[in-house]
């Protein structure tokens, strides 16, 4: 997963290539230093960037579907349930 935020001055790299896999009935935590991306690619996985982030490479994937290609509506059913 690669994410960027689009100012007036250009694109600014946040996020560059983070993958990971998480299989059913395990959990993962994000650590590290502040201001290393990990609340970026949270919201990121949950397509919730400010109307300046995007996602630039990569897919995310949940139970078997693309969250690339979900609506806000199956998004929103997804978000706090699963």
């Amino acid at each position: 997963l690669s994410i960027s935020f689009f100012t007036r001055k250009g694109e600014i790299p946040a996020v560059m290539d983070f993958s990971c896999t998480v299989m059913p009935g395990e959990a993962m935590g994000i650590v590290g230093e502040s201001g290393c991306g990990k609340s970026t690619v949270s919201l990121g996985i949950m397509r919730d960037l400010s109307n300046i982030g995007k996602i630039v490479g990569g897919k995310i994937k949940f139970q078997g579907k693309d969250m690339g290609e979900l609506s806000d509506e199956e998004l929103r059913a997804i978000r706090g349930n699963k």
